[in-house]
């Protein structure tokens, strides 16, 4: 069989309702302990974000989440885009206030006063790294 297999008496695709299976991820498995969160009203739905300081799509999808209410944002930093996502995220992810740092540089603020002496950290320790980079 190729393509989708759809239920036409309950009108139901039946591929996707089971793509969305096996892709979904439990939310506990999830590394959100080195995450930054936001909460926003009662912050009872969660959302995990994983974005790179200089991605487009994610910069416009930070201003979509700003409209948003009841939900704690659970931020996951991840440079992928070159060593300048990875010096910005650093900057960010050694931040006092990790969040306001964030919501700044979508404001287009500048980083460098934000800025450590920290060497960029090594690919060997790149999946923890990542999500919380070590902070001078």
């Amino acid at each position: 069989i190729q393509g989708a297999l759809i239920d036409t008496k309950q009108k139901r695709n039946l591929t996707e309702e089971r793509n969305d299976k096996l892709s979904a991820i439990p939310f506990d498995s999830l590394p959100v302990k080195f995450a930054f969160t936001q909460v926003k009203g009662n912050g009872k739905r969660k959302l995990v974000v994983f974005a790179d300081p200089n991605c487009g799509y994610c910069k416009r999808f930070e201003r979509d989440l700003q409209k948003i209410d009841n939900v704690t944002i659970y931020h996951l930093l991840y440079p992928v885009l070159g060593e300048d996502s990875k010096v910005k995220s650093r900057n960010i992810a050694c931040a006092k206030d990790r969040a306001k740092t964030w919501n700044d540089w979508h404001r287009q603020w500048s980083l460098a006063t934000h800025t450590t002496s920290m060497p960029l950290w090594s690919s060997a320790k790149r999946t923890a790294s990542l999500a919380h980079p070590p902070c001078l």
